[in-house]
């Protein structure tokens, strides 16, 4: 087995079953960091709160994995500002209960209001259900989606070999 993985709580997996059961969806809002309390721990289906839980921050972005149905692939970033703490497990949060813990390889997230120190975490869950969870997003957070940026910025490319363009929307 892999040094670092995740797997899903018991809880977790009641809360998939559940909503399976009940056609309903699960709330995912946040991913959880941990120190482990000096060391990396190994995940656990018992486990209700990480080891020693450190930060906890919304989720930006998720998408069912493009070709594994059960899948889903979560991201959040932790902010610049945002630290003074080693991370060495990580776990998903829905409707405030933990339903995947992670090991993640150790290291230490620092504070620096000059932005070199973000840090951006896209993981993948087995869920053994894609349909059934739904992602809440921080609404204090400002967003924009891929397609959108595509969309009404100029490419690479086009500012490279031509530093104006006749697209008056860019």
């Amino acid at each position: 087995m892999a040094e670092y993985y995740n797997v899903t709580t018991t809880v977790g997996d009641a809360e998939i079953a559940k909503a399976i059961a009940s056609n309903t969806k699960l709330n995912i809002t946040h991913v959880a960091f941990g120190d482990g309390n000096g060391s990396v721990p190994t995940p656990s289906k018992s486990r209700s709160t990480l080891v020693k839980e450190v930060h906890r921050q919304a989720v930006t972005k998720y998408e069912r994995h493009e070709t594994i149905a059960n899948w889903i692939v979560i991201e959040t970033i932790i902010p610049s500002d945002v630290g003074g703490f080693w991370v060495r497990e990580m776990g998903i949060i829905a409707d405030g209960k933990l339903i995947s813990h992670g090991s993640h390889a150790p290291f230490e997230k620092v504070a620096d209001s000059s932005g070199v120190s973000e840090y951006r975490l896209k993981f993948t869950q087995d869920i053994r259900d894609g349909s059934v969870v739904e992602i809440t997003l921080d609404e204090s957070l400002i967003f924009a989606s891929q397609a959108w940026v595509e969309e009404n910025y100029i490419k690479r490319a086009e500012i490279i070999d031509n530093l104006t363009t006749n697209d008056t929307k860019k």
